[in-house]
């Protein structure tokens, strides 16, 4: 036992700074189905409370493990949380020079609202949970004030660089429409910029790392514009595009860490992922984690920059290079890659073969477009379709550049639904170093 001690105090003691990393969120952020937990030991020198809520203190911190310690309050069982492997993630890509302070501030099947104290209540609610004592968004802020406390008690310096979200389905079956979830989610991100710099004494800004949901199809159907096919479908979740366009309209501190139709769900009803999907899709947000902390740079999943029309010929442009993986996924539509062609007005033709290099698309119709014309992707899903690789909304575009995370899983980064009116261009942040990290919270980069 003093060794064991005496090891952590070492490996503490090397960090001259400790990264606060809360996550919020509802079940897919608890890890709620991810059963058993996997990350059951600690290999680097990342930290979480001993215990849940109001009655942590400065001194109740322990080696970061699954399953958290408010998981043991709600009763939820051993279960693997993606902030743990995001933690370990980060700390691996930085050769565990940075230790991460993950705290989870996630509670299931409610909705989300982002003015303090309503995040994790319903819109207009002052609820308190009782696993906490209080709304998660206040939760999440005792737990930065008495993380700073137990830091300085260390000698360490403290910051809260990234706050980790995963959400949306109980905001998309409650009708929450894509543009209200997206000025949530900015006014969520103001909000934390507003509180949690002065307790921390950080100049750099708090940003949001978001998930993107892909279950909506466990849902039922909910049409968005333009409306496509007919009953029995359902098309891209509103919520989903509202993470997405947050992501777009104020990229400087609100990033998309990718879609959730990557990993594998749970066999009861379709939503949840499993212990392997969240230990995976942690890798990526600890991927995500790494390059806007360490290195200092914007994190994206492959977006499109252009897509233009000629005749017959659409051709996309993405933000990295990227291939059309089948190996690990299967396409809704053989050989299309998760590609969609819609318009509205005339007769729309129909998507004849999809061809890829490089970081461009190409994606060839069988006639030319008459209407105002939209290439979606990941869109389309069978109305009560359970979400993931095989069965749900879903796509094969990902990066080619890879990791392999803590739990040694190669890890890629896919492409998210979207549905875009062409042309289009959107063009990614660029910069990286002291100005990038204290930027203004505007729809702008620096």
């Amino acid at each position: 036992m003093r060794k064991l001690v005496l090891f952590l105090m070492l490996a503490y003691a090397a960090q001259a700074q400790w990264i606060g990393f809360p996550i919020v969120g509802q079940s897919l952020v608890r890890g709620v189905a991810g059963s058993p937990a996997l990350s059951t030991s600690q290999p680097y020198s990342n930290l979480m409370w001993s215990v849940c809520g109001d009655a942590r203190t400065a001194a109740n911190t322990t080696p970061l493990l699954a399953p958290d310690a408010c998981s043991g309050a709600i009763g939820e069982g051993t279960i693997e949380s993606p902030g743990i492997s995001a933690a370990n993630t980060a700390a691996l890509l930085s050769s565990n020079t940075l230790l991460y302070f993950e705290s989870d501030h996630g509670v299931s099947g409610i909705a989300y609202f982002a003015t303090p104290p309503g995040i994790g209540v319903s819109k207009g609610s002052t609820q308190a949970y009782s696993v906490f004592g209080d709304s998660p968004y206040n939760d999440l802020i005792d737990s930065v004030t008495k993380g700073k406390a137990a830091a300085t008690a260390a000698g360490k310096t403290y910051q809260v660089p990234v706050v980790y979200i995963s959400l949306g389905q109980t905001d998309y079956s409650n009708g929450v429409t894509a543009a209200q979830f997206e000025a949530d989610l900015y006014q969520l991100v103001t909000n934390l910029n507003t509180d949690v710099p002065p307790i921390t004494g950080q100049t750099g800004l708090v940003r949001l790392v978001t998930s993107q949901m892909s279950d909506w199809t466990s849902y039922g159907p909910q049409y968005t514009t333009p409306t496509v096919g007919g009953s029995g479908y359902s098309y891209g979740g509103s919520t989903a595009i509202g993470e997405l366009q947050a992501a777009l309209d104020y990229p400087n501190v609100i990033m998309m860490s990718g879609p959730e139709y990557v990993y594998p769900s749970d066999s009861s009803i379709g939503v949840h992922l499993t212990n392997i999907g969240y230990r995976t899709e942690g890798g990526l947000v600890g991927w995500a984690l790494d390059t806007i902390v360490r290195q200092e740079k914007w994190w994206g999943p492959p977006l499109p920059t252009s897509i233009t029309v000629a005749s017959n010929i659409i051709t996309a442009v993405f933000s990295e290079a990227i291939v059309c993986d089948t190996t690990n996924f299967t396409a809704p539509v053989s050989g299309l890659c998760g590609f969609e062609f819609h318009q509205t007005g005339g007769s729309a033709p129909s998507i004849s073969s999809v061809s890829v290099s490089g970081s461009t698309a190409t994606i060839t119709l069988s006639g030319s477009t008459t209407g105002t014309a939209y290439l979606a992707y990941a869109y389309t899903g069978t109305s009560g379709a359970f979400a993931g690789p095989v069965t749900g909304p879903r796509g094969n575009i990902r990066s080619t550049a890879s990791i392999t995370d803590a739990g040694s899983d190669t890890v890629y980064s896919y492409a998210p639904t979207f549905n875009f009116a062409l042309p289009y261009t959107w063009s990614p942040p660029a910069g990286s170093g002291a100005t990038y990290m204290t930027g203004t919270i505007t729809g702008t980069w620096k």
